[in-house]
């Protein structure tokens, strides 16, 4: 993806150096981070993470986190700001990788869970109001 977009826009990609990247931070560092303008991949975490809005929320919101995604490390969903809040809702997985969160078979009932329990918690925070 980046050697293709290299070749439309050189200029923007000269500094672009893919050597020695093999985790998604070390891309992040590579790529992402001078593209949009950041510091780093560190910069970038911190500057656009919502952990530093979370303690504003005034409305109902639901988070729901795979423990086994693996592009978003789950240590940020302990943070204590999240669970600060009572108008944030923390629903975690063990299993459903980086937004999966799929049913085992085609005749699961809740082969969509994520879709599910969006739809759940939008019904029950309407109720309330």
């Amino acid at each position: 993806m980046v050697a293709r977009r290299a070749l439309r826009a050189p200029q923007r990609y000269a500094q672009i150096n893919l050597r020695g990247v093999h985790t998604i931070q070390g891309f992040d560092d590579a790529v992402v981070a001078p593209l949009g303008g950041f510091d780093s991949a560190a910069d970038y975490y911190q500057r656009c993470s919502a952990l530093r809005f979370i303690e504003t929320i005034r409305v109902p919101t639901l988070l729901i986190q795979a423990q086994d995604d693996p592009f978003i490390p789950f240590d940020a969903y302990r943070d204590p700001c999240i669970g600060s809040n009572l108008l944030v809702t923390l629903l975690t997985t063990p299993h459903g990788g980086h937004a999966g969160f799929y049913g085992s078979s085609r005749g699961d009932p809740d082969a969509f869970g994520a879709e599910n329990r969006a739809v759940d918690f939008c019904a029950e925070a309407a109720d309330l109001s």
